[in-house]
């Protein structure tokens, strides 16, 4: 899927990823039962198919905000 994304994103192009953050103790159990991976786990997996983080602004309460670049 990253790559079809990346394909499509002309170069220098952002890709923006918004989910739920997943902290055990401080999420909901509906949360940690139904998000696959939490904050870093999508930066570790986002990375190596050729975006760069490029800032991840604390927006939101209960999720995350990533924007990476092509």
């Amino acid at each position: 899927m990253l790559a079809s994304i990346r394909r499509a994103l002309k170069p220098g192009g952002i890709l923006v990823v918004i989910d739920f953050e997943r902290i055990p103790g401080r999420s909901s159990s509906w949360v940690l039962g139904h998000v696959r991976a939490g904050r870093e786990q999508a930066i570790r997996e986002i990375e190596p198919a050729g975006f760069r983080l490029i800032d991840q602004p604390a927006l939101l309460k209960e999720n995350f905000y990533l924007r990476f670049r092509r």
